[in-house]
């Protein structure tokens, strides 16, 4: 998601002949335009002018930035892995042996604990509420009866569904957000059909009503911000919305795509969203309310497992078990469970140094909004416009190439 793209479209069609390229950089820092290539079994990066380029002769390959496709599982936490690699998804279990975790890419991949160095929360995102429209609508302030559908989910078996004018809901949540983002994925059916939803960002103390992102006609757009930057046009299929509050300024994203940005008074809040249907169909899943953690770095990990808590401390002994709800701790003053919303995350004892590696470095997007994933695998094939990596613990992993922004090679 990037403002400053749509701000500066002229510049960007300027110099969209310098950006449309990947290129091969070699250890002298040469760039070479081109495209990565597998012919007959082997790796090459071909340039424009024809010549090809043995993979260990390169330092890495940059890709050309393509709008970011949402992702396949909900992005809740982040497992890290030796080496500083790190993959984005949601945490389903942690036993005494094993963790179960859902990749980005919606592979559910179990490894041996004693492999991973970490696990935390995506972006540094505390949870403040998350809604994945499985149970009932209790929380919400409803009209119109808005339900529960299981015709078509995100993800998990059911999402909610407004198929009536006249039909509103609205949830509220403490604490108010001043740093933070509301996600919420919505589907829309038909771009043929009419359709006219609206999402309100309900402020703490605005004296007028807060942005609206609105689907109306063919198209998705931002009301009520000092900046808009246009509609984006719409597309069948699900759909990522987030509004994102960060030092007085409030952005509005569907997909990859800022549609307007307002400042917002000093000490004003996200406080709440309420959704209004007015003609058609639509459905919405997975919504999360997050507020921006501090920035601190990892702390090395010991001889023991620990929690590490929001304000930086850590409390060690054994992790017994968690799922994405809490975390149970069994140390020396007992046995403690932790909820998520208390927590940065939780590290993993480590008994030995793990051996080097010679694989590539692979960075790629998990979704719009999101920090960079990194894996150190081999390469196999490009599948279509998939780029299918063999990972030792995760397996198969296929990449899209809209995803991918950078291979780096060990320099022998």
């Amino acid at each position: 998601m990037n403002c400053k793209l749509l701000l500066l479209a002229p510049l960007v069609l300027a110099i969209a002949s310098r950006c449309a390229a990947d290129e091969a950089i070699s250890p002298t820092g040469k760039k070479h335009v081109g495209t990565l290539v597998q012919e007959k079994g082997v790796w090459i990066f071909r340039t424009t002018a024809g010549r090809d380029l043995p993979l260990p002769d390169l330092q890495q390959i940059r890709f050309a930035e393509r709008p970011i496709p949402i992702s396949r599982a909900p992005l809740t936490h982040v497992l890290c892995l030796p080496h500083e690699q790190r993959i984005s998804g949601s945490l389903a279990n942690i036993s005494d042996k094993a963790i179960t975790f859902l990749t980005g890419w919606g592979k559910m991949v179990t490894i041996d604990r004693s492999r991973a160095m970490a696990i935390l929360h995506a972006n540094d995102a505390g949870p403040i509420l998350r809604e994945d429209f499985e149970g009932d609508l209790t929380p919400w302030q409803s009209e119109g009866k808005p339900r529960l559908d299981r015709e078509r989910a995100y993800f998990g078996k059911a999402s909610l569904r407004l198929d009536a004018a006249g039909q509103r809901l609205a949830r509220t949540w403490k604490p108010a957000i001043r740093d933070g983002s509301v996600r919420l994925m919505f589907f829309d059916a038909d771009v043929q059909r009419k359709l006219a939803t609206a999402f309100e960002v309900l402020l703490d103390k605005a004296s007028k009503p807060g942005p609206r992102f609105l689907i109306a006609g063919e198209g998705y757009r931002c009301l009520g911000v000092t900046t808009s930057f246009g509609a984006a046009k719409r597309a069948a299929g699900w759909h990522l919305l987030a509004v994102d509050i960060d030092g007085g300024r409030l952005r509005v994203f569907v997909d990859d795509a800022c549609l307007g940005q307002t400042t917002v008074s000093a000490g004003d809040a996200i406080h709440g969203l309420r959704i209004v249907q007015d003609a058609g169909e639509i459905w919405i899943d997975e919504m999360s309310v997050t507020r921006k953690l501090q920035p601190m770095t990892l702390p090395t990990a010991g001889d023991q497992d620990a929690v590490w808590l929001e304000q930086g401390e850590q409390l060690f002994g054994r992790i017994v078990d968690a799922d994405a709800n809490r975390v149970h701790l069994e140390a020396k003053f007992g046995k403690r469970a932790l909820p998520w919303s208390r927590v940065r995350g939780i590290l993993f004892a480590q008994a030995k140094k793990t051996p080097p590696v010679t694989e590539p470095e692979i960075q790629f997007s998990p979704g719009p909004g999101f920090s960079l994933d990194l894996l150190r695998a081999r390469l196999i094939r490009w599948d279509g416009e998939k780029l299918m990596v063999d990972h030792p613990l995760l397996g198969e992993v296929p990449i899209e190439r809209e995803r991918l922004r950078r291979i780096r090679f060990v320099m022998k």
